[in-house]
């Protein structure tokens, strides 16, 4: 009997244990973007056990909800992309790459990942000034002086972000093993009234 409740709780353990698995599929992606409003970005498969599990034919990279690329993941390039948009002036910027097609070990497409890059605060423009000056005999003149531009680094992700939803919800599969253990629990309880009373 106890033989009987420790193969229904390891059942349920792994019927609980699946939908992690296909669900760890993911594109990363990260991003950085400089004082030109040029947004650079990075997409990565998540590191499976496989090359199988990390290889993927079409991956879609969209930027502040439109579509900008399609790639894909391979041995050949080590499982990653790059890929840049002119946004024309900095600004934060939505990036979301998505599956959209099966991974190469069977699993289902449509996992994606998001981050958002926020344009840098320490840029500085560019200004021209120009002196003007009386006329007097002779006239002099003053040529107008520009300040030189400035090179500032890049912004980037920010790290420590909550992890996206992934849009699967795991409280179907803890209601199936709920059920399975008080199923195993009505066994053991039943096989013990059985004892006593025979």
């Amino acid at each position: 009997m106890q033989r009987r409740v420790f193969v229904i709780l390891v059942l349920a353990l792994c019927v609980a244990a699946i939908p992690r698995i296909a669900f760890a599929h993911f594109p990363e992606v990260q991003g950085t973007e400089d004082c030109n409003g040029h947004l650079s970005y990075t997409v990565t498969a998540w590191n499976g056990p496989t090359p199988e599990s990390r290889t993927n034919s079409d991956i879609g990279v969209e930027v502040n909800g439109q579509l900008v690329q399609h790639g894909a993941f391979s041995p050949e390039n080590n499982f990653q992309f790059t890929g840049s948009v002119e946004l024309g002036t900095p600004q934060t910027a939505h990036i979301k790459a998505t599956a959209l097609a099966s991974w190469g070990n069977g699993v289902a497409p449509g996992q994606s990942r998001s981050a958002t890059v926020k344009a840098p605060t320490n840029c500085e423009t560019t200004t021209t000034t120009e002196a003007t000056t009386t006329t007097v005999a002779p006239t002099t003149t003053v040529a107008p002086t520009t300040a030189p531009p400035s090179s500032v680094a890049p912004s980037t992700t920010t790290a420590g972000a909550p992890l996206p939803f992934t849009g699967k919800s795991t409280v179907p599969m803890l209601v199936v093993g709920l059920i399975l253990v008080a199923g195993g629990a009505t066994f053991v309880i039943s096989g013990r009234r059985r004892g006593l009373s025979g």
